[in-house]
């Protein structure tokens, strides 16, 4: 099988084409970096050189990539909590899902998985979320082009597209091309861990990829069913603080605050972010994110999809120790 990847060279992508050659396919790349993509994959051992230099909204380009190609895995996206950037975040997004799966669909491509967000989902009153909660609306400019994204999809999921989507948690683990998000807050808290209400949950990136290396290899019959959550255990941020001290070895320093103190310092930031350039991941989503978490359940992976998701402390010192290796 020849599948085609977006998103390639970045945590989630990379590991889904490593768990592609393990298995013997064939992948054809879009990146906007060859030689990133070559060193990355050449340092686990695979000379690529099916590759396509663009980006996600070059459609025409795009259409010409899918020739021959039996499955598209769509990873690529603009990821960005810059309130200033919130039309260019809506439109890059949404432009992708028509060039990348509205010309899957059209050349007849018999299998397309898209890795869409659980951010999409409502706060559900039975206290968790799974495939069956709402979708909530939002303001913030990556979850609004997710949800704007989601919605589209599932248009096309009514009509019969041969659609799958892919709805992980924070993805971790080792072997980051680019040091996504995730990544980034983990090391992060290895100066310090808020405690604060909630907790957050994680999947590694190399059991993320065998769940979706399964949706490739395993086109669903009823796309509008064809939607899965992929979640590890919900960790409270002081059983966060207490793996992140195993992980790493150290005394890390754990900082009591107030959600709503954080939500505040949350949208004060977005709000000096539309008069001053701030470079900073500080944002009212982030903090939302970090003190309203709500448990995802995986009711339909566990029924459908056959794989095991390793414990948050295994994948913590992985990365640790990788990040610690390489930077």
């Amino acid at each position: 099988m020849r599948v085609f990847v977006t998103g390639a060279t970045g945590l989630v992508g990379a590991h889904l084409v490593l768990a592609l050659l393990s298995k013997g396919h064939q992948v054809r790349l879009l990146v906007r970096s060859r030689e990133k993509a070559q060193i990355y994959f050449k340092s686990h051992g695979h000379t690529l050189d099916d590759i396509v230099i663009g980006n996600m909204n070059e459609t025409d380009k795009i259409r010409l990539a899918l020739s021959g190609c039996d499955a598209v895995f769509h990873a690529a996206a603009n990821v960005n909590l810059d309130i200033r950037q919130i039309d260019s975040t809506v439109k890059s997004n949404l432009e992708s899902m028509e060039s990348v799966i509205g010309s899957a669909i059209n050349a007849g491509i018999k299998n397309i998985v898209w890795v869409s967000s659980t951010t999409v989902f409502d706060h559900d009153k039975r206290g968790f979320i799974d495939e069956n909660t709402p979708l909530r609306t939002s303001k913030d400019p990556y979850t609004k082009s997710k949800l704007l994204c989601e919605k589209w999809a599932r248009e096309k999921q009514k009509l019969g597209a041969p659609l799958q989507i892919s709805y992980p948690v924070g993805v971790i683990g080792p072997d980051d091309p680019s040091l996504s998000a995730s990544n980034f807050a983990l090391i992060g808290f290895k100066e310090m861990v808020p405690i604060t209400t909630s907790g957050l949950q994680y999947i590694d990136a190399r059991d993320l990829a065998d769940a979706h290396l399964h949706m490739i290899e395993n086109p669903h019959s009823e796309p509008e069913a064809a939607r899965y959550i992929f979640a590890g255990k919900l960790h409270s941020w002081q059983e966060i603080h207490s793996m992140i001290e195993q992980a790493s070895g150290a005394t890390i320093k754990a900082q009591k605050l107030s959600p709503a103190l954080m939500r505040f310092i949350g949208s004060a930031t977005d709000l000096i972010k539309k008069i001053i350039p701030l470079n900073t991941r500080i944002s009212r989503e982030a903090m939302d994110l970090m003190t309203m978490w709500m448990t995802c359940q995986s009711m339909r992976q566990a029924q459908e999809i056959p794989v095991t998701i390793r414990p948050a402390l295994s994948s913590f010192k992985d990365t640790i120790e990788w990040h610690k290796e390489h930077y």
